[in-house]
């Protein structure tokens, strides 16, 4: 009996200890589901086990402070098919969630950062959580710790928006705050002679560039990095410019604001930094900038060269940026990088002796604004369970509290990290002995940082917009002078775009004019659509009509055939058929995956009929299947005729051939993108280098980027295709040949009159199929350029894919694909018709 009472006594205190842990967090529950079990999955949680950097054991350990208060809580990291590489724009970082919703396969807990906020609002992908924070806001302490963890108005504006429902809602929960900062590497401005301090404005910054930049064989050193618009925002805002804006304050309507005056001066001051001239003087070796239209310069001390010398001379260099693909950064051959502090951690695995920090440098006007960012974290709104929803909001609460802030320092503390700890947390959490191991300057640039930054972009559908930035960007690189007016017409033009296809800002005289055009092409088409399958009915019924239609031998043997293709009729009818008659549907709708969808009409026809980037896109496609039918389609021809006349070893060459087959199409782009390495160490630019060729930009030349991503298809393709061929020469009969060779014909005779007849029905169906395939074709892109440089390899099968999971616009992009689908029926039809005619034979073996 006494056994029994202290047993209960245990249990009892345990549950008092529990209630009580849990309770010492300002609205954290102190049960979850009463203790019955339920599990959670967790976006961004790392396996105990691969928690290899200090930031992950942090995470880890904190997810397991979290399961020893609520022990029926289990915790599962979330994971999604991912294609390392998959895009130059790092497509699946923003992309990935939003393929899991509409797989139904989000994780519970989500992180959703500032770009995606609008996006997941407007779908209803998040939960409201209202209820929550009153809850946390009214419990003893509450009010202060939520004051100390949404710290400013601004990260409200992100948290709190209005919903689907058109009322206010907080939506999101920021475990952490990011500002971006500007570092710097003191050894190379010392070994440039430069003071070992950041630069205060725009033309000391350019400046110190210009005199840390050296990119002769053997040195290898640069200013700064602008690989990306996301690189340059920080210029933007210090020109007092913006990217997005409200039209007032709390709207829901946005507008791409980047186009203004103040921009211009950003977007010239980047080109100065990606291309601007500048000069080592060949006589004293001085770093000087120069204007673009000089003809002849003087170096500060007095040197003076005409611009054709020194190009001459190779001193003549243009901006202070590593060439595309080069971390000079990681090398520590970069002056200077922009990166993030955050309330936590001030910094990452630096050495404080080597590299500084500091606020961006101030613009024209004064102003050093970087950006606000923060990883929020919140709750999928598909969730029916409310147990599910109280623990996922358990999670994330104690995620942001002072006591996974105290594991988290006494984590990096233990792991000898203490020096890049944010010192307020050091002297809260008792560590003050390390203190004086953290730069002393550094918590106040970091509040300073935080006081003046802007928030990361997070209008509608603001996921997208450095891509849509990237596009201005890449046709200002290009410029050898941009001129004020030039630029100020490129952004235009550039902002209008954004406004039309991310913010779907257009005119009612414009609307009505494109729904007009798009019923009368609609109506044309299925018209057309209508006599053609008339049409192609009739071809398949003369080419199958028989005297002894009626016979009772003929009705059995019909029979006996719709029994067998009964099966595969079924499947093609359920797997491809029935998805396409709804996906009729959506092109018609402003289609969401859980909210209701709206009537559109031919709107979204309209639009992409009216798509500057929808014809861009399908020019791009015309030469993409020029290209690939133009060097894949003939060389497979070629080959088998080559091996034909191999009298020796040909099975053996049969396999070397075929091999690349073998491999996923991913792993040859991803191999040939190694090669594609456009720096000097690339293995194609070693092999070029060692011919006397000068070294080639690859897939970052926009003029000649599509040529080498079908390259590596068409390397990976020929092999398969001439074993086809060779098999369908096989059908030849040698006699043939025996009689023209009596007669005197030569190869090329024999292949005129003889081979190409006999390949005519197999080389007539594969050229229908590669031209439609070649249409449709965007994988090669989508892994190795993503559509860049400057939107030259957008094809309109990537535009499709970009248009439904980045954009969300799934009417939209149902209705260029049935577009695309009308332009290429013709190919059908005629692929059809052939086909009726065709009589197939098994070849003969060897």
């Amino acid at each position: 009996m006494r056994f029994f009472k202290f047993l209960l006594l245990s249990v009892s205190l345990g549950c008092f200890l529990q209630i009580a842990q849990a309770n010492d967090i300002p609205g954290l529950p102190g049960k979850v589901n009463g203790g019955k079990p339920v599990d959670i999955t967790v976006y961004g949680l790392p396996p105990a086990t691969d928690a290899y950097d200090i930031g992950a054991k942090a995470n880890v350990a904190v997810a397991q402070e979290f399961m020893k208060r609520y022990p029926n809580v289990g915790l599962k990291p979330f994971s999604f098919l991912k294609v390392p590489g998959a895009g130059a724009a790092g497509m699946a970082q923003d992309t990935d969630t939003l393929m899991a919703m509409a797989g139904g396969v989000a994780p519970d807990v989500l992180n959703v950062n500032f770009r995606q906020s609008d996006s997941f609002i407007r779908q209803g992908f998040l939960l409201p959580l209202d209820d929550y924070f009153t809850a946390w806001e009214n419990a003893p302490g509450g009010k202060e710790e939520l004051a100390r963890t949404i710290p400013t108005e601004r990260l409200w504006d992100v948290a709190r928006r209005i919903g689907p429902d058109g009322n206010m809602h907080t939506y999101c929960l920021p475990p952490m705050l990011y500002a971006m900062t500007m570092q710097y590497r003191k050894d190379v401005l010392r070994n440039a002679g430069l003071p070992e301090r950041a630069p205060k404005t725009w033309d000391e910054f350019y400046d110190n560039c210009v005199q840390v930049t050296d990119p002769r064989p053997g040195k290898g050193i640069y200013g700064y990095n602008i690989e990306n618009t996301w690189r340059l925002t920080w210029i933007l805002w210090s020109a007092g410019s913006e990217i997005l804006k409200q039209k007032e304050p709390g709207s829901q309507e946005w507008f791409a604001a980047y186009g203004d005056d103040k921009a211009v001066i950003g977007y010239q001051f980047a080109w100065k930094i990606v291309k601007g001239p500048w000069v080592i003087c060949p006589t004293c070796e001085k770093h000087y900038a120069i204007e673009p239209s000089a003809n002849q310069v003087k170096c500060p001390n007095g040197h003076s060269f005409s611009v054709a010398d020194l190009e001459s001379k190779k001193s003549l260099f243009h901006g202070v940026c590593p060439p595309p693909g080069v971390d000079t950064w990681s090398e520590g051959k970069q002056a200077f990088s922009t990166n993030y502090m955050t309330d936590m951690q001030m910094a990452g695995p630096i050495d404080p002796t080597l590299i500084g920090v500091a606020l961006v440098p101030a613009g024209p006007t004064g102003i050093s604004s970087a950006e606000l960012n923060s990883t929020m974290l919140a709750i999928n709104g598909t969730i029916k369970d409310q147990a599910k929803k109280d623990a996922a909001w358990a999670y994330i609460r104690f995620r942001s509290s002072e006591v996974a802030k105290r594991i988290t320092t006494r984590i990096f503390v233990d792991g000898g990290y203490a020096k890049y700890l944010n010192p307020a947390y050091l002297r809260e959490f008792g560590y003050t002995e390390y203190l004086h191991d953290v730069p002393p300057d550094w918590e106040e640039i970091y509040e300073k940082a935080l006081e003046s930054a802007h928030p990361e972009p997070y209008g509608k559908n603001a996921q997208q917009i450095y891509n849509e930035m990237d596009k201005g960007w890449d046709l200002i690189k290009m410029m050898d002078n941009p001129e004020t007016s030039q630029v100020k017409m490129l952004l235009s033009e550039n902002v209008a775009r954004t406004n039309e296809r991310l913010i779907g800002t257009i005119p009612p005289a414009e609307r009505n004019k494109r729904d007009t055009v798009a019923l009368i092409c609609v109506i044309c088409s299925l018209i057309i659509f209508a006599i053609m399958f008339k049409y192609t009915l009739a071809m398949y019924g003369e080419a199958l009509a028989t005297p002894n239609q009626r016979s009772k031998t003929a009705f059995r043997r019909t029979l006996i055939a719709w029994a067998i293709m009964a099966p595969a009729l079924g499947a093609v009818l359920l797997f491809q058929y029935y998805p396409l008659s709804r996906g009729s549907v959506i092109a018609f709708q402003n289609y969401q995956l859980l909210l209701g969808s709206q009537w559109l009409g031919v709107q979204n026809f309209g639009n992409v009929l009216f798509a500057t980037e929808f014809w861009e896109a399908m020019w791009h496609s015309l030469i993409f299947a020029v290209l690939t039918i133009g060097l894949g389609f003939f060389a497979p021809v070629i080959l088998a005729l080559m091996l034909r006349e191999i009298p020796r070893g040909s099975l053996f060459i049969r396999i070397i051939y075929f091999l690349p087959s073998v491999t996923t199409g991913i792993v040859i782009m991803l191999l040939w993108m190694q090669l594609y390495d456009p720096s000097q160490y690339g293995v194609l630019n070693q092999t070029l280098a060692a011919l006397h060729i000068p070294t080639q930009k690859f897939l970052t030349d926009p003029k000649l980027a599509m040529l080498w991503i079908i390259l590596p298809g068409v390397w990976a393709s020929v092999g398969p295709g001439s074993i086809i061929y060779l098999a369908a020469l096989q059908q030849v009969p040698d006699e043939y040949y025996e009689a023209a060779e009596i007669d005197g014909a030569g190869f090329f005779s024999k292949l005129r009159h003889i081979t190409i007849p006999y390949l005519k029905p197999l080389l007539i169906i594969n050229f229908v199929g590669a031209s439609i395939g070649a249409f449709k074709s965007f994988e090669p892109i989508w892994i190795m350029t993503g559509g860049g440089p400057a939107e030259k390899t957008v094809v309109v099968g990537l535009e499709i894919w970009r248009n439904a999971f980045m954009y969300l616009r799934y009417g939209y992009a149902t209705a260029m694909g049935w577009i695309l689908a009308s332009l290429l029926i013709g190919f059908t039809i005629f692929q059809l018709r052939y086909l009726s005619k065709v009589q197939f034979k098994l070849s003969k073996s060897e």
